[in-house]
C-alpha cells in the first residue's frame, strides 16, 4: 500500500475519533463561577448568556449583598422586551440575597439569566456570586465534531479510492544514443517538430502544440533528442552556453486537455523532463535545463 494512502486512511480516522470526542464534550454540563456588580440606579442590571441545540436545565445557585435582588431566566424573545424596559414574561423569577433554583429550557436556543435591583434597594450598590450549571448539548464542540466528522469521511473516502486505483505505470527510460557530441543526429533541426508517423496508441482527436526551450549550460554542443509519451519526435544541437527550441506536437485523447509527458535526453546522458495538460487551443511553452 502506498505511503500517500496510508496517511489519508491514518488522518481520516483519528479525524472521525476527534469528532466523537468533541461530540461526547458537547453533551458536559456548562458549569461556570462569576461575579456581578449592580451600581445605584433602577435600570442597572447584569446578565449571563446560554446556548443549547436542545432542551436541557439551568441551575444557579447565587449570593448577594447588600439587601435582595431580582433573577430572571429569560428567552432571546423574552430578553429582547427586557432591554426595552417593558413588562416581559419569564421562564423562571425569584427574589433574595441568597438561594438556588432550577428550572427548565424548553428547547433549543439562547437563554439569558438576568440579575437586578430588588424593589427598595435601586440606590444601593451591590454586589455578588453566581455559580450556574446549564445542561444541554453545547454548540461549538457540537459544530466542530461535525467539521471532524466531515473531513474524517473525505480523507477515508479518497483513501479507499487511491487503494482500489491501480498504480500508474512507470514510464520507460532511455539510454543516452550512440552518435558523437557536435555530430547533428538525424531528425529535424532547431524549429518546428514533426508529427511522427507512427502515432500514438490512440486515434487522436487533435494535435496540441508545446514550446520546448532547451538550456546548455555546459562548456560543448550537446546532441538531444526529444520525446513524447517515450515516442521520438525530433532532435537538435543545442550549442555550449546557449538555449535551442523547438515545437512539439503531440496527439491529444482529449482537445479540451490531455496529460503529455515531455523528455529531452541528450548524447552524454543528461536529460529531463516534464508533464504538460496539451490542448488544441492553447500553445503551452515549456523550459529544461540539461544537467
Amino acid at each position: 500500500m502506498r505511503a500517500s494512502v496510508i496517511i489519508l486512511l491514518v488522518a481520516g480516522i483519528v479525524s472521525v475519533g476527534l469528532g466523537f470526542a468533541f461530540v461526547a464534550a458537547s453533551t458536559v454540563p456548562q458549569s461556570r463561577n462569576t461575579s456581578f456588580q449592580l451600581p445605584m440606579g433602577q435600570y442597572y442590571y447584569t446578565y449571563l448568556r446560554f446556548e443549547t441545540l436542545t432542551a436541557g436545565t439551568i441551575t444557579v445557585t447565587y449570593q448577594a449583598s447588600p439587601g435582595a435582588v431580582d433573577q430572571y431566566v429569560l428567552t432571546q424573545a423574552q430578553y429582547a422586551v427586557f432591554q426595552t424596559y417593558s413588562t416581559t414574561d419569564t421562564l423562571f423569577s425569584t427574589t433574595g440575597s441568597s438561594g438556588s433554583f432550577t428550572t427548565s429550557l424548553p428547547s433549543s436556543g439562547t437563554y439569558y439569566l438576568v440579575t437586578t435591583h430588588a424593589v427598595g434597594y435601586e440606590a444601593t450598590p451591590q454586589s455578588g456570586i453566581h455559580s450556574t450549571t446549564v445542561t444541554g448539548i453545547v454548540p461549538t464542540p457540537f459544530y466542530v465534531a461535525l467539521i471532524a466528522f466531515a473531513t474524517g469521511l473525505v480523507l477515508l473516502v479518497i483513501g479507499l479510492w487511491l487503494r482500489t486505483k491501480p498504480a500508474r505505470a512507470r514510464l520507460p527510460t532511455y539510454s543516452p544514443y550512440a552518435f558523437g557530441v557536435g555530430v547533428q543526429p538525424p531528425g529535424g533541426s532547431i524549429g518546428p517538430a514533426q508529427v511522427p508517423t507512427v502515432g500514438p496508441t490512440f486515434a487522436p482527436h487533435g494535435y496540441g502544440t508545446v514550446f520546448v526551450t532547451l538550456e546548455n549550460p555546459s562548456a560543448t554542443d550537446a546532441n538531444v533528442q526529444l520525446f513524447i509519451n517515450g515516442l521520438l519526435v525530433t532532435s537538435l544541437v543545442v550549442p555550449a552556453g546557449k538555449n535551442g527550441q523547438a515545437t512539439l506536437h503531440p496527439g491529444l485523447s482529449n482537445p479540451y486537455g490531455t496529460p503529455v509527458r515531455i523528455e529531452a535526453v541528450a548524447a552524454d546522458g543528461r536529460r529531463a523532463s516534464q508533464e504538460v495538460t496539451a490542448t488544441t487551443a492553447v500553445a503551452i511553452p515549456i523550459g529544461f535545463r540539461l544537467q
